[in-house]
């Protein structure tokens, strides 16, 4: 800057010094109301902050559209999960799936929601049309509530519920 014929370091009025340049901080989006603090993807620097077009809100990550956006669906930070969809502003989940507190499920098969939202199956059932079941280790076979070997079972010889005679093994 020149001031009374000899150069000065500074800037113009309304402008400030942000590494080695003279920039307006009201409407900068690189340096948005200081230096070196830039407006997130989308977002504007306006009269020293950052804002995003109508219909659209600022989050962490950049300007968003809070009736659609599935990780930001209604506010900030509001992830609808897995298999879920931002309709006006709610999550909905895609056909055939249940909103539970941590997401949409299949109620049939999901273990952590087997038949209704927060019910678990233990560590070794399976959820199957919607009840917890075992889950059968390989060669056996599940009868019933209870796996059973088809190969030695007599109770369930070749097949499920298939009894021996009396007198054969």
């Amino acid at each position: 800057t020149c001031v009374g014929g000899s150069c000065v370091d500074g800037c113009d009025p309304g402008l400030v010094l942000c590494t080695n340049a003279c920039v307006d901080v009201a409407n900068d989006d690189a340096n948005c109301g200081a230096c070196d603090n830039p407006c997130p993807p989308g977002a504007t620097c306006e009269f020293g902050t950052c804002a995003c077009a109508p219909g659209l809100i600022l989050c962490a990550d950049g300007c968003v559209d809070p009736s659609t956006d599935p990780q930001h669906c209604g506010s900030c930070m509001n992830d609808c999960g897995t298999g879920a969809s931002c309709n006006a502003g709610v999550c909905d989940c895609d056909p055939g799936l249940v909103l539970c507190p941590d997401g949409c499920a299949d109620l049939s098969s999901n273990p952590d929601h087997c038949g209704a939202c927060g019910i678990s199956c233990a560590a070794d059932e399976l959820c199957d049309a919607g009840v917890c079941i075992p889950n059968c280790p390989t060669g056996a076979t599940l009868c019933g509530l209870e796996c059973v070997s088809t190969d030695s079972d007599s109770q369930h010889c070749g097949g499920c519920f298939a009894q021996c005679a009396v007198g054969e093994v």
